[in-house]
């Protein structure tokens, strides 16, 4: 039975020959393409100039205005906008952890391309907080409960406005984090992918894409973020894309 990375480098060898120097082979991460140059050269049969071969993030990278920051720093500038917005903030150290889920949905929301003022909605009736029981799983409750001193579902209502202060908040961390983070030419993934699809989609495709041919293997699950990009190169004929339905 042949494996799915020879049946592409088939593909390949058959579209575009054994110089394949014009062609960008992307993953969702580094592993398969030292196994792709094999497949190639066993194909061919003969010498083969290899493609380049990319992830997913090194693509939107090449194409991105901004520095994508690690979580580190990103969690920090996190903390320095949550401290300026939220009335009694808590330690930096304290925020951490609550920061690290902070900034993962806000990468879920770029990568997405949601409209972030309308998620975050106001909760304007403090009631509402006692539905959170039935909704948190015991995860978010502990991490919460690391946030918060003495949080629980159950806790007394100063706490729980508490916490509504910063479901208030949040449309507004989010804004103002990516504010200061493109200021300083920074942005997390979600933010920097994000970004690279909404100037493709007023610009179009800059000659360092147009100029090549794209193939995108193994990308079995979308965000949005990466249906765009590769609608975009798709429609100008610069891309072709290899599923693995087996996976």
């Amino acid at each position: 039975m042949e494996t799915f990375i020879r049946l592409i480098a088939q593909d390949l060898i058959h579209r575009f020959g054994t110089n394949l120097r014009d062609v960008t082979v992307v993953f969702p991460n580094k592993r398969a393409g030292l196994f792709m140059n094999q497949q190639l050269a066993a194909v061919s049969g003969r010498p083969v100039w290899a493609p380049r071969y990319r992830t997913i993030s090194e693509l939107f990278d090449s194409l991105s205005d901004f520095t994508r920051c690690d979580d580190i720093l990103a969690v920090c500038e996190l903390h320095r906008v949550y401290a300026a917005l939220v009335p009694d903030p808590e330690s930096l150290d304290r925020f951490y952890g609550w920061g690290e889920i902070m900034l993962s949905d806000f990468d879920d929301i770029d990568k997405n391309m949601a409209d972030a003022d309308k998620l975050f909605r106001n909760i304007r009736d403090i009631k509402k907080i006692d539905e959170i029981g039935s909704l948190l799983g015991d995860a978010q409750e502990q991490a919460l409960s690391k946030f918060f001193s003495d949080f629980s579902v159950d806790a007394n209502s100063k706490l729980k406005g508490k916490y509504l202060e910063l479901w208030n908040a949040l449309g507004a961390i989010y804004h103002k984090l990516n504010q200061q983070m493109k200021e300083s030419c920074l942005a997390y993934e979600g933010a920097q992918f994000r970004s690279v699809v909404e100037m493709l989609q007023e610009k179009g495709l800059p000659e360092s894409l147009a100029a090549k041919q794209y193939a995108f293997v193994g990308f079995n699950v979308l965000d949005k973020v990466e249906s765009a990009l590769f609608s975009l190169l798709g429609k100008q004929g610069r891309a072709w894309f290899y599923w693995d339905y087996d996976v």
